[in-house]
């Protein structure tokens, strides 16, 4: 390997602040992922949100709202939506409970009281802290404790927020009684999980959204692809944000790269190589090695995808991840450019982790750089320029482990 010319230690570790919570929801049925098969369904062409909505059901008997979410993914992406802001929020309420894992979906009809308390506390939580937009919600009770509603206000909102029937259920885990009213325990600074840039289809009765979801931490985990989520809601003014969760499922959503080429590579030695393959071969414990007499910079890497389809993420897992000797010995990428072939690129500086007392088994498992395009381009080409880029302790070798797209 070529050897290092200057020591550059401008290693950053991002920290970020959020709230979220841990808890667990019995699923009541198993996902299978968005699909893009095709289904026969009958168009609600009805002039009111309220009759769409009881001519179906009363029609059919009980919806099948996982047949309607089939059924919806066939529509095109809405170019503008009232319900952008609302659905935005409410999706972030429901997967900031951490509660959602890929495989798992939820008929939130037949979800049984006690298996929701966190929603119910996540929802009121971001009530208080006003994070739905252009909502005139009842007002809360502030006092040393937390926030508190009165209980007829409280389940209102709660029924808003979703369709379910049964009683309303109060954990004494996140909610007390006093003075007539149901308090909430404020609190910040545990781990989280948020929605990312999303994408709404919608007819007369429904709106779905489909969104990528990301965890972080503040420990300097950040932008941590977890799944993709479909979350469909019901139109409706029963509801006080004009839209009821009725089903949501998550999936994992990664893009297969077909073939990956690099405009240079350091000779394989006689253990290992160092081609771009590498960047795809879901091995975080191998990687691509540039061969310029410099750091790298002006080095590209194209990926080949199968047919032209739609991209939203990059993820670079950045140097050479097998050990942490080797992550610290060669160098990393500062800043890159994204060129999606369809005349959108996105340039961005790039801050490695620096993984101070990681071992060898945490660093496979280290934390992606995400290079969000702001919204899905359909392309069969990804562009990848290196445009920054800082020496190793020992290399001035720039490697990257492994890519993936969503």
């Amino acid at each position: 390997m070529k050897k290092r010319v200057l020591l550059l230690t401008t290693l950053l570790s991002l920290c970020l602040t959020a709230c979220g919570g841990e808890a667990s929801i019995t699923p009541t049925t198993e996902s299978t992922g968005q699909t893009n098969s095709s289904v026969e369904t009958t168009s609600v062409e009805t002039t009111t949100v309220e009759e769409a909505a009881s001519t179906e059901e009363s029609s059919s008997g009980p919806t099948d709202y996982k047949q309607v979410m089939t059924t919806m993914n066939e529509l095109p992406i809405a170019a503008e939506s009232s319900y952008d802001r609302i659905a935005w929020a409410m999706a972030n309420t429901l997967v900031g409970t951490k509660q959602l894992n890929a495989g798992i979906a939820f008929d939130f009809a037949n979800t049984k009281s006690p298996e929701i308390a966190r929603l119910n506390y996540n929802i009121l939580k971001e009530t208080c802290y006003n994070y739905f937009p252009d909502i005139e919600y009842p007002e809360y009770i502030q006092d040393e404790s937390g926030a508190g509603f009165y209980k007829d206000d409280l389940e209102n909102i709660i029924h808003s927020f979703y369709m379910h029937e049964g009683e309303m259920y109060i954990d004494e885990i996140y909610f007390a009684e006093r003075d007539g009213a149901v308090h909430i325990m404020l609190g910040d600074g545990e781990p989280w999980i948020m929605i990312g840039d999303a994408s709404i289809k919608e007819n007369a009765a429904y709106v779905l959204l489909n969104a990528p979801c990301y965890y972080g931490d503040n420990g300097g985990a950040e932008n941590v692809y977890m799944y993709h989520v479909n979350i469909l809601f019901r139109k409706t003014e029963e509801s006080i944000f004009g839209l009821q969760i009725v089903y949501a499922d998550a999936y994992t959503h990664s893009i297969t790269i077909a073939s990956a080429e690099a405009t240079s590579q350091l000779p394989d030695s006689s253990t290992k190589s160092y081609g771009p393959e590498n960047l795809i071969d879901q091995d975080h414990r191998t990687a691509w090695v540039e061969n310029d007499p410099g750091t790298g910079v002006g080095q590209v890497i194209t990926l080949h995808l199968d047919s032209a389809q739609p991209v939203q993420d990059v993820l670079l897992y950045n140097g050479y991840l097998a050990t942490k000797h080797l992550y610290d010995a060669n160098g990393k990428v500062t800043k890159v450019k994204i060129d999606s072939c369809t005349g959108y690129t996105v340039e961005t500086d790039l801050y490695p982790y620096e993984y101070y007392g990681a071992d060898d088994a945490e660093l496979t498992e280290c934390y992606p750089h995400r290079i969000n395009f702001g919204y899905p381009i359909v392309t069969d080409t990804i562009i990848i320029t290196i445009t920054d880029a800082s020496e190793g302790t020992k290399y001035i070798d720039t490697c990257i482990s492994e890519i993936e797209l969503h």
